[in-house]
């Protein structure tokens, strides 16, 4: 069952919050009686339920999931134009999309270093999946790599951005032949769109405005290769088995 949620709640002219007002409450205690007890609740909505790297939670987040229990629930959702997957305390799963837009029609980019996009989802035989699909590039363009030099927090790293991933991803690496191992996750900004909007903005003779600077996320690997290492490879496994 697919719901779509008015998620805002709107106060004057660029104020509001972000959040369940009393009456979208009142419909889904509503709505919830009437569904199969084994139905899947799919809620699309324009914000997130949390801004994790601001530490922002939804107003009556926690009354909302309340209410859906003991449902299966996954969130969809916007807003912020960065890509992540998200599971909170209370078990509940949230892919925040990035934008078709990316930084508001500036760059190709979203302000994470996420391809302008959206994501597919597939249901079959009571198995979900998915894919975010990038504009203008084949369902497989599944990350970007960047040069040694390139990320001024990891200057002797190669980086890498992997837009989708989650925990259920694996990335592992090899120097020279050799299995180095899995890496852990880092916290980085992207090179690529760095460069985008800063060049759009000195175009214009202008200061990029603070919603459409550069975010850092926590999508991204570094690989730290040995001073005399001639090939690395790096192997991506999603969560559903595909390289």
């Amino acid at each position: 069952v697919v719901i779509v949620l008015d998620n805002i709640i709107y106060d004057t002219e660029k104020k509001y919050q972000n959040g369940y007002a009393p009456e979208i409450l009142a419909w889904v205690e509503g709505l919830v009686p009437l569904l199969n007890d084994d139905a899947s609740i799919y809620v699309a909505q324009h914000a997130p339920v949390k801004v994790w790297d601001k530490n922002i939670n939804a107003v009556n987040v926690d009354k909302l999931v309340e209410l859906i229990k003991p449902h299966d629930c996954l969130f969809l959702s916007g807003h912020t134009h960065i890509n992540n997957y998200l599971v909170y305390d209370n078990g509940t799963v949230e892919h925040n999309i990035a934008s078709l837009c990316g930084s508001w029609w500036d760059t190709i980019h979203c302000t994470d270093g996420t391809p302008r996009g959206y994501k597919v989802f597939t249901k079959h035989n009571g198995n979900l999946s998915w894919y975010y699909k990038s504009v203008d590039y084949p369902k497989d363009y599944q990350f970007q790599i960047f040069d040694k030099g390139e990320s001024k927090l990891f200057p002797d790293s190669y980086l890498i951005n992997i837009w989708d991933w989650d925990p259920e991803w694996k990335v592992s690496w090899y120097e020279d032949g050799e299995y180095k191992g899995e890496l852990a996750n880092v916290t980085a900004h992207s090179p690529q769109y760095r460069k985008e909007i800063s060049s759009t903005f000195a175009a214009g003779g202008e200061g990029t405005p603070k919603f459409k600077k550069s975010r850092k996320n926590y999508h991204y690997f570094a690989v730290t290769p040995g001073e005399d290492a001639k090939v690395i490879k790096i192997r991506i496994q999603n969560r559903f088995g595909q390289v």
